[in-house]
């Protein structure tokens, strides 16, 4: 999320300094009304870019960990629950400068809900990354069993992923785990050494 932050802010800066350059590129100047509603909504898309890398990490890492459930909720969320009711209060009013700041108030929103999720599970409030990532109580691994070994030339691939499969069934790790951690290492070992 760091690396988000430092790509996002300098994002942010450069689109908010080129909208107009932007919104003649793909506007030209012979209506300004058009002018002002793409600069407009380019600022305000500037602004979204520092919340909308949170929520995408984090979205996408839950749906990684097949937490397939917590991703529908947030999806849902995102793309109606905020931004509807955002959007028929705010376009009457404001007209178009409603229509934008919806984009930037939604993900507002959305990154609040995220962290009240965040805070319901872990029972308490949060910004540590461990916490926000919502891993199992028993996610860490405890000293044994633990295997070590080292790589030295590319054709131990084969003998190093039988050593792997041999530990894990030993371990009584199922069989579609035990693949998958077996075919992890021989891509390990072939794309580094």
């Amino acid at each position: 999320m760091r690396y988000a932050a430092l790509v996002s802010i300098p994002l942010l800066i450069i689109l908010t300094l080129a909208a107009p350059v932007i919104a003649g590129v793909f506007t030209g100047v012979n209506d300004a009304q058009v002018f002002d509603m793409v600069d407009e909504g380019l600022h305000f898309l500037a602004f979204c870019m520092i919340v909308m890398p949170v929520t995408s990490i984090l979205q996408y890492f839950y749906q990684a960990c097949g937490r397939f459930k917590l991703v529908s909720i947030m999806s849902v969320t995102n793309n109606i629950l905020f931004i509807v009711p955002l959007a028929l209060i705010l376009t009457p009013y404001f007209g178009m400068t409603g229509v934008w700041a919806t984009f930037l108030l939604n993900n507002i929103c959305f990154l609040i809900a995220v962290f009240v999720g965040i805070w319901c599970y872990c029972k308490k409030i949060t910004f540590n990354l461990e916490d926000m990532l919502l891993l199992p109580k028993d996610f860490d691994s405890p000293n044994n069993p633990q295997m070590n070994m080292q790589v030295n030339v590319r054709d131990d691939d084969l003998s190093i992923s039988e050593v792997v499969e041999v530990f894990l069934e030993k371990h009584n790790i199922s069989r579609k785990k035990t693949m998958y951690a077996s075919i992890c290492v021989e891509e390990l070992v072939y794309n580094i050494l």
